[in-house]
């Protein structure tokens, strides 16, 4: 199961790094996405809030057998997603600034 998991969840994130960094569902460079950002941190707080709710003892070898490996693949997905936002965001302000 836990192989599954990350398979998916590692699939949804480089299609979404595909798609933010090529501009190919909504254009970050034109827009100021403050509230995707908002919705991903929310998201990411919630997860790990989850994450660590449940504390078990016994580490990383424990939480790739249990039920809260989608808490941590979803929590990291999304993390990615909002750091790749933020150098989609970078990247179209310095070009933008070199055109000008």
């Amino acid at each position: 199961m836990a192989f599954l998991t990350v398979s998916l969840f590692a699939g949804v994130t480089v299609f979404a790094g595909y798609s933010i960094m090529k501009d190919a569902f909504f254009s970050v460079k034109n827009r100021s996405g403050y509230s995707y950002i908002i919705l991903l941190l929310l998201v990411i707080v919630s997860q790990s809030a989850s994450l660590l709710s449940n504390n078990e003892t016994g580490g990383f070898l424990e939480l790739l057998k249990s039920e809260r490996i989608i808490n941590f693949c979803c929590t990291l997905t999304f993390l990615i997603i909002l750091l790749l936002i933020f150098v989609k965001k970078y990247t179209a302000k310095n070009e933008e600034d070199e055109e000008e």
